[in-house]
């Protein structure tokens, strides 16, 4: 259907032109003709230099409306200004074709006045006869015929823009939806059905061989703002496409079912984003942008801030700070370490605990799971300070349930004090001239001896734990003459 609709409409353009071009003769076709060549050529290099000033377009009455009819698309400009120029660049680019023949339409109409007043007084009429032989009217049925193809080539290049970009987008959301079983997806097999048919039609061969392709590839180009770089968006929208086909096993999830297919759809948005420079940034900003947001517990677009309580409460701040200066560089390696983790939580069951704080608290620091998150985190240096923070959430529920200070009267007094002691014997000896890694090395080992002995179970001192706690007590102990009541005292702070 509408193969043969654009068929038929660029068979009238020639045929129409063709018979004004036979009335007209040659010279007054001619003229015609050199008018809509011109209205080509403006309407390109216009529509170049629009779609090239993201500032004009922003002032443009348009764009405007187009901001106002979309208030998310406001929304978000508003609350990530370094988005504004791309979230109107972007689709600018994409709908560049489209933008052209709309201005070939109107300039085209605006010199035909010129075209009429040219004709007047160039070549006057005879007592109303045309005074041109019947060969300048066979010629100029030729150049009006040459003047529709023009036309059709106008009318063609906004087709020839978006039909393969539309046929390779169904084509990646249909792989992806036969596995996730997208919606609609009989519709999207029906539109390419008629898209494959235009793209095999000889319109659409002709307007490809007489650089319909090449113009449409100069026309859809974001360009960068230092101007040094040109992107196709073509590549950038079947990108796009890509990250929204694989972005289906998260849609309509709530976190709390997040699960190894979610990760593996987070890894493969990473891998998309590598890809797509345009689009990292674009990722990168709003995820900075949200997490700003976020960390000042407001909301971002809607979305509110994860909030935890108790000892996991300062634990979502240290993960929105670690997103908070996402980079196009650093957005990527982000999404696989949130890929990673989701994997992680999901196996331990820390994810399905999500509503209920005490359950939630006991499995994220539950040794096993604790290694395998901190190990993750730490992997990413930006995610180093949420890996500590974690670790310093589990030093605290440690304390809170092996090392409590028992009372005097207490059968365990004793050897609490023995472990305290031997703790303070280890601090005593590690000289602070040595690197903060090799000293907290050496503290570790003696510290897990010395709670070994105290009674506490070995698959109960994780590495982070163990970490955590030599790091806290040498940077509140130092010098000589560390005591067991110091050391005590320092336990008793850990989460304060």
């Amino acid at each position: 259907m509408l193969s043969a609709v654009i068929f038929w409409a660029a068979i009238a353009s020639i045929v129409s032109a063709a018979f004004f071009g036979l009335l007209r003769g040659l010279p007054r076709a001619f003229l015609r003709f050199f008018t809509v060549l011109v209205s080509f050529i403006a309407s390109f290099f216009l529509c170049k230099t629009l779609s090239g000033d993201p500032e004009r377009l922003l002032g443009t009455p348009i764009v405007a409306r187009l901001f106002s009819e979309l208030p998310l698309l406001g929304d978000l400009t508003e609350a990530v200004p370094e988005l504004e120029s791309l979230a109107v660049s972007l689709p600018a680019a994409m709908l560049a074709p489209l933008v052209f023949f709309l201005l070939f339409l109107v300039i085209s109409e605006l010199l035909l006045l010129v075209y009429g007043i040219a004709a007047a007084f160039i070549f006057p009429k005879n007592g109303g006869k045309d005074a041109f032989s019947p060969l300048s009217h066979i010629l100029g049925m030729a150049v009006g015929a040459l003047q529709g193809l023009l036309v059709a080539l106008a009318m063609m290049l906004p087709i020839v823009g978006l039909t393969d970009v539309a046929i390779a987008s169904i084509d990646t959301v249909a792989a992806e939806g036969g596995e996730y079983r997208v919606e609609a997806l009989e519709q999207l097999s029906d539109y390419r059905h008629e898209l494959v048919e235009v793209r095999e039609g000889e319109l659409y061969r002709f307007a490809e061989r007489f650089g319909g392709g090449s113009i449409c590839a100069a026309l859809m180009q974001y360009e960068s703002e230092d101007g040094e770089e040109s992107v196709d968006i073509r590549e950038q929208t079947l990108a796009l496409v890509r990250i929204y086909a694989h972005s289906f096993p998260l849609q309509g999830v709530a976190p709390s079912e997040f699960g190894a297919r979610q990760a593996a759809a987070l890894r493969s948005i990473s891998q998309d984003l590598r890809d797509s420079e345009v689009l990292g940034r674009v990722l990168a900003e709003l995820l900075s942008g949200a997490c700003r947001e976020w960390k000042q517990g407001e909301a971002f677009l809607g979305l509110e801030p994860i909030r935890m309580q108790g000892k996991l409460s300062s634990l979502p701040a240290a993960l929105y700070g670690a997103l908070e200066g996402s980079s196009p560089e650093t957005v990527c390696e982000d999404l696989k370490t949130l890929a990673d983790l989701v994997d992680i939580l999901a196996r331990h069951g820390v994810l399905v605990a999500l509503s209920d704080g005490q359950e939630l608290l006991c499995r994220i620091t539950a040794p096993e799971a604790l290694s395998e998150i901190t190990l993750c985190l730490d992997q990413n240096p930006r995610f180093a300070a949420v890996a500590d923070r974690l670790a310093r959430i589990a030093l605290s529920v440690f304390r809170d349930a092996y090392l409590s200070e028992p009372s005097e009267t207490d059968p365990g007094y004793g050897a609490y004090r023995e472990m305290l002691g031997r703790v303070a014997e280890a601090l005593n000896g590690i000289s602070f001239d040595l690197p903060l890694p090799e000293q907290t090395e050496t503290l570790i080992s003696d510290l897990r001896q010395a709670l070994l002995d105290f009674g506490i179970e070995d698959e109960r001192l994780s590495d982070p734990l163990l970490k955590a706690a030599a790091e806290h007590l040498l940077c509140e102990l130092s010098g000589d003459g560390i005591t067991a009541d110091d050391v005590g005292r320092v336990l008793s702070s850990i989460g304060s």
